[in-house]
């Protein structure tokens, strides 16, 4: 392992290269994002793990990086994309699209067009034979991803297991966790911040309406954040994303109604993994007129 001196262990300073790069995003579309890159990168990366990557790889993968973007058909797209501050929520393992956009945030924050605060891992309840939550083994796959790409100063929480019975547990397939360095990771799933504790970290260092969280799994971290710290997750988001669904109606139209719950969560998968978190999120973001983006998986062709 590489160490790092004047460091303690979960601890990395921050990179200079990083702040310099999120220094030069746009001041007018991303000074409020450039400022939160600095400030995120006084804070100690909770859950980091050594590597013995060192800096230039991630100097050649941020090159390949932009030099694909320009060849490719999304470059447009992206070239076009607002900065953000980004809070990824996600269960990355057993869903190969929650490792791909992983991957896909990581990307954008290697190129400074968006800044990733953090990412929690949740969902898939507790193994029942060694009592360990799925979302650690996520937590260590986010990290030894994060890793791969010299991403230390991103930090990543352990979020909630969910609501899921132990008869219903899925034990995960060797393959899913498969990537050179995990199980030293996993070794040290000790060092990982608490997703709670994150959270509130990242939203107290980061400068007002600022924050897109996205939801690509369970609502339950963020039902739990807003109900404990409601005023903070107010004051410091700017948007809600959630892969999920919402009821319409005959017509094919949002079924949105006058008074709480205001939407009603559909049967997408995330809604499913706690149904009552997503029903409190969605009715908070009404309530508090947090701007919401709910997508559905009909949204993309099948």
């Amino acid at each position: 392992m590489e160490s790092h001196e004047g460091t303690t262990p979960g601890e990395r300073r921050p990179d200079a290269r990083l702040r310099a790069l999120h220094g030069a995003l746009d001041e007018e579309q991303g000074g409020v994002h450039a400022r939160n890159a600095e400030a995120l990168a006084q804070r100690s990366s909770e859950g980091t793990t050594r590597t013995c990557l060192n800096h230039m790889h991630r100097e050649l993968i941020l090159s390949m990086t932009r030099q694909a973007m320009r060849l490719s058909d999304a470059s447009d797209v992206f070239r076009h994309l607002r900065a953000r501050t980004l809070v990824l929520v996600t269960d990355p393992g057993p869903d190969v699209y929650d490792v791909i956009a992983l991957l896909m945030a990581a990307s954008l924050h290697l190129q400074g067009r968006v800044v990733l605060a953090a990412v929690i891992c949740n969902g898939g309840g507790v193994d029942p034979k060694t009592g360990t939550p799925l979302a650690v083994r996520r937590a260590a796959l986010a990290r030894v991803l994060l890793d791969y790409f010299n991403l230390y100063d991103v930090p990543v929480g352990v979020g909630s297991p969910t609501m899921v019975e132990a008869r219903d547990f899925v034990s995960p397939l060797a393959y899913q966790f498969d990537f050179p360095g995990f199980d030293s990771v996993a070794a040290e799933a000790h060092l990982f911040a608490d997703g709670q504790t994150l959270l509130v970290d990242t939203l107290r260092r980061v400068e007002g309406r600022s924050v897109t969280f996205v939801i690509a799994s369970a609502l339950s971290d963020l039902a739990l954040l807003v109900r404990s710290y409601p005023d903070l997750v107010r004051d410091k988001t700017e948007c809600v994303s959630i892969m999920g669904g919402v009821a319409c109606n005959d017509q094919g139209m949002v079924a949105a109604q006058d008074k709480a719950p205001y939407l009603q969560p559909d049967r997408a998968g995330n809604n499913q993994q706690d149904q009552d978190a997503a029903s409190a999120v969605y009715t908070w973001c009404v309530e508090q007129r947090v701007p919401l983006r709910v997508v559905s998986r009909l949204a993309v062709p099948s």
